[in-house]
């Protein structure tokens, strides 16, 4: 089967995955998103898939509020390209993400961490063909190379914390001393 295909069960951890934000006062003004970047909303969706992926049990609504283990609030520090002129002409393309898990009842932080992905690129130009430009070309390769390995790597360390985190709860619950039956 493929990976997320089968459904999660009731023992999977349950977490709350509050809305990515984007805070677009920390970015410099030459680097800002461009309009083909993906909204907070999409990229909160994409983390959602992740974990789901990942055999975390992630929801976006608060209806259930009992039923939620966790919450993961995740903020998008950078998330931007830059074009350089010359020749070869270069692009570097970045995102970072920094989430932090806490525990839904008592709101304490239980983990965080902060993860970057780079790509870098060299355009050389061909002054014999005259190749028409792709439209958004720049905003796919910043999906494809920087947001897709950061999301997935991001939901692969929340899925293994919450697991450990589960196990050495199921061992703790297994270690537990039963009163006695012997006469």
């Amino acid at each position: 089967m493929w990976p997320g295909s089968q459904p999660l069960g009731a023992e999977s951890p349950r977490v709350q995955v509050l809305p990515v934000q984007i805070p677009t006062a920390r970015l410099d003004a030459s680097s800002l998103p461009h309009e083909g970047l993906p909204t907070a909303a999409v990229l909160t969706a994409l983390l959602v898939k992740y974990l789901h992926v990942n055999g975390v049990n992630a929801t976006l609504d608060s209806t259930d509020a009992a039923a939620v283990q966790y919450t993961l609030q995740c903020t998008v520090p950078r998330l931007t390209y830059e074009v350089g002129q010359g020749h070869p002409a270069t692009r570097s393309y970045q995102a970072e993400l920094d989430c932090l898990l806490g525990e839904a009842a008592t709101q304490q932080t239980v983990w965080k961490r902060s993860l970057t992905q780079r790509y870098d690129k060299e355009v050389w130009v061909d002054w014999m063909t005259r190749r028409p430009a792709v439209l958004h070309e720049d905003d796919r390769i910043m999906y494809r190379e920087c947001l897709v390995p950061l999301w997935d790597a991001m939901a692969q360390s929340v899925g293994t914390v919450l697991i450990s985190r589960q196990q050495a709860s199921l061992a703790g619950s297994r270690n537990v001393p039963q009163g006695s039956t012997e006469r």
